[in-house]
């Protein structure tokens, strides 16, 4: 059996995916898996074991250019998919699966858009951790699943080359062995466009925490990270780049080449978004930043040892409900309230310095 996933959003959507995957390769028996996802998510699955081919979907390069469109579809057909997990919760991405000859179509009824689909569940938005979510569908194909959702939290992996990568870098770089590397990722949410920086812990926030790591452990080394776009968020002084104890990596690295970095960090500090996932995913110590959206259902899906997240107490959070985000009276105060005392002494509970 043949089976086709669709998955057109974020990296943590992506990585979320990955007990479906497992349980649909060791438990059910499926054969070959497809799936289909942007560039920069889709990376996440190079030597995923349980994914035979990843096929680009790039939402923008297709519009208004029925070529495209053509191409893909028969790039899809080609496969002869029989079963197709479709997450993208569109009517018109769904009758796309549907002419690519997936007899079988399970997905969310989002909204009644689950018109093409032949077996749904109807939702109005997430309620239980996302990785539950998806693997719900799973139990519509394969009703009398054992399957222990805790024995797949996501996993990224690395070959021999990448994993060296880091490796020289850090030699390139004149770092000592016993030097105690943190990740800071200052960024992230780039699936969410404009709306990501409602997500952000502020600047200010990010800068004191950098220079109170610094000075607790002079063998501490902040990474930090993300793509071109995180370095408006962020503007590191002067004094700390030059110390050659803040190393600025963004927009420097391929996505993979930050991951063998980060393979390389004893802690990772991140906002809410693809970062978290993905330092999660490598095993790194995590410590989130969470602001309006819930912690509950968007969570890295790890052992709780290895991820603490950090929110406020205001009661009129979480506000992010249905795949929406309302504006907010109190400029995201539930960001703000997140003093920078209470991200370092988690920090030095995770950090070995």
């Amino acid at each position: 059996m043949r089976v086709i996933i669709f998955n057109p959003y974020g990296i943590g959507d992506v990585l979320s995916t990955y007990p479906l995957l497992s349980a649909l390769k060791q438990e059910s028996g499926v054969r070959e898996i497809y799936f289909l996802a942007n560039s920069r998510a889709g990376q996440v699955l190079k030597g995923n074991p349980f994914v035979d081919q990843i096929i680009v979907f790039e939402r923008d390069n297709l519009k208004g250019r029925p070529k495209a469109w053509f191409s893909l579809f028969w790039q899809v057909r080609k496969l002869r998919p029989d079963v197709a997990f479709d997450l993208t919760m569109n009517r018109n991405l769904s009758f796309f699966l549907m002419l690519t000859g997936a007899k079988e179509r399970i997905g969310f009824d989002f909204r009644s858009r689950g018109t093409f689909l032949t077996k749904k569940r109807k939702i109005n938005g997430f309620e239980k951790p996302i990785v539950e979510e998806y693997f719900s569908l799973y139990r519509l194909f394969y009703p009398n699943s054992n399957f222990d959702l805790t024995s797949a939290c996501p996993k990224i992996h690395l070959d021999e080359e990448e994993e060296r990568f880091g490796k020289l870098l850090m030699y390139n770089l004149n770092l000592n062995q016993d030097a105690v590397l943190i990740a800071v990722f200052p960024g992230g949410g780039a699936s969410w466009g404009k709306e990501r920086k409602k997500r952000f812990w502020p600047e200010d926030r990010f800068q004191a925490l950098i220079e109170r790591l610094l000075d607790y452990d002079k063998r501490v080394i902040i990474m930090v990270m993300g793509d071109a776009s995180d370095r408006e968020v962020l503007t590191l002084p002067i004094p700390l780049i030059r110390s050659r104890r803040v190393f600025d990596l963004r927009g420097r690295l391929t996505l993979r080449e930050s991951l063998s970095v980060l393979s390389l960090c004893s802690l990772s500090i991140t906002n809410d978004g693809g970062p978290a996932h993905l330092s999660a995913a490598m095993g790194v110590n995590l410590i989130s930043i969470m602001g309006p959206v819930p912690e509950a259902v968007y969570r890295p899906f790890a052992p709780e040892d290895k991820v603490k997240v950090i929110v406020s107490d205001r009661s009129c959070r979480p506000c992010y409900r249905n795949f929406r985000m309302p504006e907010c009276p109190y400029d995201y105060a539930c960001l703000k309230d997140i003093s920078v005392e209470e991200v370092f002494s988690q920090c030095i509970q995770y950090s070995p310095a």
